[in-house]
């Protein structure tokens, strides 16, 4: 389903320091953040075993990438975590890609079971811009989730990965969505694709995704992986006034042409 064309008015915020390499028009990259983290356990209280891991990339430009997870082996159970996270960043256009793997392994029999086991892991990004001037916009997303290995043949209905992607805009010092994704991924195996567009007034905004799950039961695998992009138009959209400007311009110049036009036939006739 292709949602709804979207308009959203924002503050007006405008900046007067760019980057190089950009026009004045185009969108500032303020900041960015990407994070993985996760965490692995056997047992409870202090009696657990577990381990963690939390990995930040800020690079503002370019290609930024941050990957990290997390292995625990016991006996014969072992649990795993790992998230990713890679962002693009261009003078018009902001993409993401990434995801996250939680995983347990552990016999019927083995000696330790019974004991709680626990795998999660999230990866998200947010990138905060500003724009001076209204831009039409174009986000494409794509997400897929799956269920990889169960001792069940259908998997429990609490399966299930949650991805989303959210664009809000700041006004007076509160956020608004753009638009929301949330997808979530009850299925052995889902994918969904999304599109929107519309018009991006001047102020600021936050371009964010998620990826998470959370894994309490042997032997089963859950994966879920996003990738998103944000295109901005290389030219900003014409104001109202400059458009009412240009159309009565067009009037005027349509209205001396066909006044020339019938003074030439006028002068035509009375020489015929």
């Amino acid at each position: 389903m292709w949602p709804t064309v979207f308009r959203i008015s924002a503050f007006s915020f405008l900046i007067s320091a760019v980057t190089a390499g950009q026009s004045a028009g185009d969108p500032v990259v303020l900041l960015k953040n990407s994070i993985v983290l996760g965490d692995v356990s056997l047992g409870t209280g202090r009696s657990a075993i577990q381990a963690s891991y939390v990995s930040v990339n800020s690079t503002p430009s370019g290609v930024g990438t941050v990957q990290d997870g997390r292995a625990l082996n016991v006996g014969d159970t072992r649990l795993t975590s790992s998230a990713k996270s890679i962002t693009r960043i261009s003078p018009l256009t902001l993409s993401a890609a990434g995801g996250i793997t939680v995983g347990t392994e552990q016999p019927p029999d083995s000696a330790l079971a019974g004991l709680r086991l626990y795998a999660q892991a999230e990866s998200q990004m947010v990138i905060g811009f500003t724009l001076a001037e209204s831009r039409a916009f174009t986000y494409t997303g794509h997400y897929f989730g799956r269920l990889d290995e169960s001792l069940d043949s259908i998997p429990p209905a609490d399966l299930g990965p949650l991805v989303d992607g959210t664009l809000y805009t700041e006004i007076d010092d509160t956020t608004a969505p753009v638009f929301y994704v949330k997808d979530t991924f009850p299925s052995l195996f889902t994918e969904h694709f999304t599109h929107y567009s519309g018009i991006l007034d001047p102020g600021r905004y936050y371009f964010q995704v998620f990826s998470g799950d959370s894994l309490e039961r042997p032997n089963t695998r859950i994966s879920a992986e996003y990738s998103v992009t944000l295109s901005l138009a290389s030219e900003p959209v014409p104001e109202p006034a400059t458009v009412l400007l240009v159309t009565n311009g067009l009037t005027a110049m349509f209205a001396v042409t066909r006044r020339r036009r019938r003074q030439t036939e006028h002068v035509a006739s009375r020489l015929a």
